[in-house]
């Protein structure tokens, strides 16, 4: 299977910097939840949070059966979505945008600048590719992304830090910090029992990443 077949078997996407209480929800006014996509053997995470109101997810899922399935656990919240935010470029990230975007025509769904214009770049490429493997299983239609700089999204009345330009199964990975919980949405940069797929990137640009990545992030959590 190509790259993204690989890479997208991450474990630990939702990573707990401290205990496990980050996830008792009600008395710091929202929970998570992680999906894990069962049964298409890529180990698909996305990850659901839930506000007073309304709920943000991260990354979309690679097919349509699968995003159907972490669109449902949304439904099951009684909240409408409000924000989808995209790590990196990675098909099984973005594809399953389509179903979300059907329920909730009004959902916010951003990602920044460089990972944008790259999922631009071979968006319908994917679709093609996957609707030959998939059938019917796979999503049809591209969907806009918003392009978003900021160094953080206002999630009702929490502040989720964005670090950017990590190197990690790609050199331009972002991760989510939600400080008030201590909680680390890492996207593929965090692993658990694998090996990172790094074949998009050399040794000279893997390096420069951290470098950037580090020197951007020193900066913003300075702020």
């Amino acid at each position: 299977m190509e790259r993204i077949a690989v890479c997208s078997a991450v474990i630990s996407l939702l990573f707990l910097i401290s205990c496990p209480s980050a996830f008792a929800g009600e008395r710091h006014g929202f929970s998570i939840k992680v999906f894990t996509s069962p049964g298409d053997q890529f180990w698909i995470n996305s990850v659901i949070i839930e506000g007073t109101h309304e709920v943000m997810l991260v990354d979309a899922q690679l097919t349509k059966t699968n995003a159907e399935r972490a669109l449902q656990e949304i439904r099951e919240t009684k909240k409408p979505l409000s924000i989808i935010y995209i790590t990196h470029e990675h098909a099984d990230h973005f594809l399953g945008l389509e179903v979300f975007r059907e329920a909730y025509p009004r959902v916010r769904i951003i990602a920044n600048s460089s990972i944008v214009d790259r999922i631009n770049e071979v968006y319908q490429d994917k679709i093609d590719k996957w609707q030959k493997i998939l059938g019917s299983g796979a999503t049809s239609r591209v969907v806009a992304i918003e392009r978003f700089d900021g160094n953080f999204i206002r999630f009702e009345s929490s502040r989720i830090e964005i670090l950017q330009h990590i190197q990690g199964d790609t050199d331009e990975n972002t991760m989510l910090w939600i400080p008030g919980k201590r909680v680390l949405i890492a996207g593929d940069v965090v692993v658990n029992n694998m090996h990172v797929y790094t074949a998009d990137t050399d040794s000279k640009a893997r390096l420069l990443a951290l470098e950037r990545g580090a020197k951007a992030n020193l900066n913003a959590l300075k702020q």
